[in-house]
Order: structure tokens, then C-alpha cells, then sequence
């Protein structure tokens, strides 16, 4: 495993500058790329991970037109109770209204 700086990133891989390294970073979790990046805790650096980074190009979320559906966790289900004002509307009939 290899962990490079943003420059070294852009050094070693010239297609990718540090501008669009630093955006991705950036975009991490809307480009699916917070499995590349490791920020050390207790400090501001941030590495990437050289063989994430190289998976998520293999896997074509690389592609900037390519519409990304990242694995997002689950929203919570909870089973809150309906508020009087909201079963009042549920109860409404078409009869009750005139048409104009």
C-alpha cells in the first residue's frame, strides 16, 4: 500500500492535476471517492490511497458525464405518529368540494 500527498499524486499520475485531485477530495462522497482518501487524525494533511485511486479509476466512476451512484447508507425508518391535522386531510372526500 502506497499513501501519496496530493502533489505526488499529480507527479506520478500527470493526468490528474493537483486542482482536480484537491476538487475530488472536495467531492469525496458525491464522486465515490472518500474510500481514496485518508486524512491522519490531529492533523490537515490528507493522502490518497494509491490502489483505492486506482480501482476507482478501473471502475468508471472517473468519468465526469457518467452519471455516479455511490452506496449511500440507508435513511432511518421511524414510526412516528400522524399529527391530528394530517389524519384530518387523509379523511377528506371529493364530495366536500365544488367545482367553480
Amino acid at each position: 500500500m502506497s499513501f501519496y500527498s496530493v502533489r505526488e499524486m499529480a507527479m506520478r499520475y500527470p493526468s490528474f492535476s493537483e486542482s482536480s485531485l484537491r476538487w475530488l477530495i472536495f467531492y469525496a462522497k458525491q464522486k465515490c471517492f472518500e474510500n481514496c482518501v485518508i486524512r491522519p487524525p490531529g492533523t490537515r494533511k490528507v493522502l490518497i490511497d494509491e490502489m483505492e485511486f486506482l480501482k476507482w479509476l478501473k471502475s468508471g466512476k472517473a468519468n465526469p458525464h457518467a452519471i455516479v451512484q455511490c452506496e449511500l447508507p440507508k435513511p432511518k425508518l421511524t414510526n412516528k405518529p400522524k399529527l391530528q391535522e394530517e389524519e384530518e386531510e387523509d379523511t377528506l372526500d371529493q364530495d366536500e368540494f365544488e367545482l367553480v
